[in-house]
Formats: structure tokens, C-alpha cells, sequence
């Protein structure tokens, strides 16, 4: 299974913005900029995704691990938060 992502920047650095895609559309042409990476305007910062696949993949083993030790589990919950 191949998935892509497209991410376009226009400008230079810290005037600069862009845009964020993935496949299957959850990100389409989402934009970012330093505003929205370093400050608080609305927008994407392109760690989201990886974020996202990173606590996707690890409540998945949770849930795996679970089952291979005869646990039947309903809901696995993994909240991150960070900063820059």
C-alpha cells in the first residue's frame, strides 16, 4: 500500500506559506506558515501528521499486546500535546 503527501512552500522564510495534502484527504491543502508553527494563528504545522500516525501506531500495539495477553480491550486512548 503506498500513501503520499504533498506539501508546496511559497516565499522565503518567515514570509513564506504553504500547503499540506495527504491522499486520502484528511489534510487538503491545509495551510501553514511561521505564524502557525511559532504563533498562534489558525493553520497546520506539518509535526501534526506524524503526531497523529505516531499515537495511531502505538494504540494499536497497545491494542495488540492486550489481545496476545487475553485481554479484551474496548478503547485505547493516547492524548499528546507538546510545543515547539
Amino acid at each position: 500500500m503506498i500513501r503520499r503527501a504533498k506539501t508546496v512552500w511559497r516565499g522565503a522564510g518567515r514570509g513564506g506559506s504553504g500547503n499540506l495534502s495527504i491522499d486520502f484527504g484528511a489534510l487538503a491543502t491545509t495551510p501553514y506558515s511561521f505564524g502557525t508553527r511559532f504563533e498562534s494563528q489558525k493553520g497546520a504545522i506539518p509535526e501534526e501528521p506524524i503526531a497523529a500516525a505516531r499515537a495511531g501506531r502505538l494504540t494499536n500495539v497497545i491494542a495488540f499486546q492486550f489481545q496476545g495477553a487475553g485481554y479484551t480491550r474496548t478503547e485505547a486512548v493516547l492524548n499528546c500535546s507538546g510545543s515547539l
